[in-house]
Formats: C-alpha cells, sequence, structure tokens
C-alpha cells in the first residue's frame, strides 16, 4: 500500500505475530471461539468503558477543571495547534488545557454553546468544574450545550482533558469553530492562548483495548 497508515501487523500471518510476546494476548482474543460480530463488539464496548473507568481513576489531575485552580505554573499553548509542535514532541497520554473566559451579565442563566473545532484523540470538557460532554475520535466535530445553570457573570475556566493514543494531538482545524456563544452574532472566540499541563503518559495507563469485530488493520 502507499498509505503508512496501516499497522505492518495487518499483512503478516497470525501465527507469525503471535511469536512476538507483545502480540499474544491480541491474537488470543481475535481466536475468541464462536463470537459473532456483534458480541465481539461488546467485548470491546466493555474493555473500551473499563480503560475510560481506569483513566477517569488514574488521572490525579481532577482539581485542573475547576475555575480558581491555579495554573500560572502552567505551560501556554496556541489553539488550535497540537502540543507536539509546541514543546512536547512524541507525546502520547493524558494532558489537560485550560483558559479562563470572561462571561457577560447578559449571559446568566442561559444555554451556550461551547466549540472546540476537532480534537485528537478523545476529550472530556469541563465548563466551571462541571463536565458538561466527552467524544471518542480525532475527526469528530466538539460542539458541547453548556445549561443555563452553571453560567454566571464573571471569570470562568474552561478545562479540556485530552487523551491521545498516537501521533499528533489536540484541539485542531478551523479556528472559527473554536468558540463559546449564546448566538452566532454573540460570542467569545477561544482562539490564542491556553495553558498547559501533561498529566499521564501512554506508559502510565493500560493498553488500548482493539476492536476485533473490524476486520482490517489486523493480523489474519
Amino acid at each position: 500500500t502507499w498509505w503508512g497508515g496501516s499497522p505492518v501487523e495487518a499483512w503478516m500471518r497470525g501465527e507469525s505475530v503471535e511469536t512476538i510476546p507483545e502480540f499474544k494476548e491480541s491474537i488470543d482474543k481475535i481466536k475468541l471461539p464462536g463470537l459473532s460480530v456483534d458480541e465481539l463488539r461488546e467485548h470491546y464496548a466493555m474493555e473500551a468503558s473499563q480503560l475510560d473507568q481506569k483513566i477517569q481513576s488514574s488521572d490525579p489531575a481532577a482539581q485542573w477543571s475547576k475555575t480558581d485552580f491555579d495554573d500560572s505554573s502552567w505551560k501556554d499553548l496556541q489553539s488550535p495547534g497540537y502540543i507536539e509542535q509546541q514543546g512536547e514532541p512524541n507525546f502520547d497520554g493524558i494532558y489537560w488545557q485550560r483558559k479562563i473566559v470572561d462571561i457577560p451579565a447578559r449571559w446568566a442563566g442561559k444555554d451556550l454553546k461551547l466549540d472546540l473545532a476537532m480534537i485528537d484523540d478523545n476529550d472530556f470538557t469541563y465548563f466551571d468544574g462541571h463536565l458538561i460532554g466527552n467524544t471518542e475520535g480525532c475527526r469528530v466535530m466538539r460542539s458541547y450545550v453548556v445549561p443555563g445553570k452553571y453560567v454566571h457573570k464573571g471569570k470562568v475556566a474552561i478545562a479540556v482533558k485530552v487523551i491521545d493514543f498516537r501521533w499528533n494531538t489536540g484541539i485542531y482545524g478551523d479556528p472559527s469553530m473554536l468558540k463559546l456563544s449564546l448566538s452566532d452574532n454573540d460570542k467569545i472566540s477561544l482562539v490564542g492562548t491556553w495553558k498547559y499541563k501533561t498529566s499521564l503518559t501512554l506508559d502510565q495507563i493500560s493498553p488500548t483495548p482493539w476492536n476485533y469485530a473490524i476486520k482490517f488493520n489486523y493480523p489474519s
């Protein structure tokens, strides 16, 4: 193939790959006896949920979502933009980025829309310490509703916990889609400087589960 996006193991015989210790568990799962495609999907969903729970419990940074947290020692990050290109080469794992915004009085008590363009790979997004949404997948537009009960006049933190499994990570895409808004004509741009800090590397969390119901990119 001319595209370098498929792992070399997908082009090898299963018997060869399973002789490599780090791939044996994956090969054993592919060979799960009698499982249908739907059952394999359910198995993947269960493993993904277990990993998510472990990440949530092992990440030491829950307080980082709160507005009153002092992030003055954190590094600057330009968004949209990848952290690998801004001082964290070859980073895979979990990092947080925060931005303080000043909510006008006319917005108090009203639902807002938070657009974060796209994020590579997964995110948990907070407004003033409250989780308002999470999305999996690096090619999915992020658009979350901020309930009016969380909206008050004054400074609040928008905090994004980003989980990355490979290659680039961060908020990326169209800068016009990085904003907090009450309406199309009443909005605050979130383009520019955020604060960020890494939390856990990929080596500190469990291996990513694979969806064995998908036939491509896996040893046969």
